[in-house]
C-alpha cells in the first residue's frame, strides 16, 4: 500500500507543470519509480508505465526514462536492458490491461525520438529481446481492441531496416545509371555540335566553290559572247 500511495503522490505531482519539472529534476525519482516494475501487484505496475509513458513525449524526458532503465538493468543484473519488459509480455499472458499498458509503453519508448537512427536502435534492441515472435502471439491469442490497436500501432511505425538497404542499394544504382546516362548525352552533344561545325564549315566552302564557279561562267559566257562577235 505504501508503495502505491507514493506513486500517487508522484503521479499527483507530473499532473502538474511545475510538479513534472521538480521530478524530472531529480534523475533518482525516474529511477526508483522504474523499480517499481518489480511489484508484485500488476496495478501498480500499470501505474508505473502510465508515468513512465508521459516523459517520453516531451522533450529531455526520452532520456531520462532511458537511463532510468538503464539503472534498472544494473540493478536487477538483466544482461539486456528491456528484457524485463518483454518477459512480462509472457508472465502476464491474460492480463489485458497490464499486456495493453506495456505495449503501449514499449511503442512510446521506440517511437518517440525525433533521430530515425535511434528508433531504428531501440527497435532493434526489442527485436532482440523477441519482442515481434511474442506480439504476432498475442495479436493472435488475446481478442482485445485496446491492445491489438497497440499491437498494430507498434507493427506499422517500425522501420524495416532490410528494405531501407535495398531501396538505397536500388537508389545508388539508379543514381550511377543516371550520371552514366547524362555522360553519354553530354559526349553526344558535344559530338553533334562539332558535326554541326564541320558540317558549317562545308557548307561555307562549298557555298564559296559554287560561287567561284558561277563567277567563272559568268566570264566564260562573256568571253563566247566577243567570240561570236568576231
Amino acid at each position: 500500500q505504501s508503495t502505491w500511495d507514493c506513486i500517487m503522490c508522484i503521479r499527483a505531482l507530473m499532473n502538474h507543470k511545475d510538479g513534472y519539472f521538480r521530478i524530472m529534476d531529480h534523475s533518482e525519482c525516474m529511477q526508483n519509480l522504474t523499480m517499481c516494475l518489480r511489484h508484485k501487484n500488476s496495478r501498480t505496475r500499470c501505474m508505473v508505465f502510465e508515468l513512465l509513458t508521459a516523459p517520453c513525449l516531451i522533450e529531455g524526458g526520452h532520456n531520462i526514462i532511458l537511463a532510468a532503465f538503464d539503472n534498472f538493468k544494473s540493478s536487477t543484473k538483466e544482461l539486456r536492458r528491456f528484457e524485463s519488459l518483454v518477459a512480462f509480455l509472457i508472465e502476464e499472458g491474460d492480463n489485458v490491461e497490464f499486456l495493453t499498458a506495456c505495449v503501449r509503453f514499449i511503442n512510446v519508448v521506440v517511437n518517440s525520438p525525433q533521430s530515425a537512427s535511434q528508433r531504428v536502435g531501440l527497435q532493434h534492441e526489442f527485436s532482440e529481446l523477441g519482442l515481434n515472435q511474442r506480439l504476432l502471439i498475442l495479436n493472435s491469442a488475446i481478442e482485445s481492441p485496446t491492445l491489438q490497436e497497440e499491437i498494430n500501432a507498434y507493427n506499422d511505425n517500425c522501420i524495416h531496416v532490410e528494405q531501407l538497404i535495398i531501396d538505397a542499394d536500388l537508389k545508388h544504382k539508379a543514381e550511377e545509371k543516371v550520371h552514366d546516362l547524362e555522360d553519354s548525352l553530354s559526349r553526344l552533344r558535344e559530338e553533334l555540335e562539332s558535326k554541326d561545325v564541320q558540317h558549317l564549315k562545308t557548307l561555307a566552302n562549298l557555298q564559296r566553290e559554287n560561287g567561284d564557279v558561277k563567277k567563272r561562267v559568268v566570264e566564260l559566257e562573256s568571253k563566247t559572247d566577243e567570240l561570236e562577235t568576231w
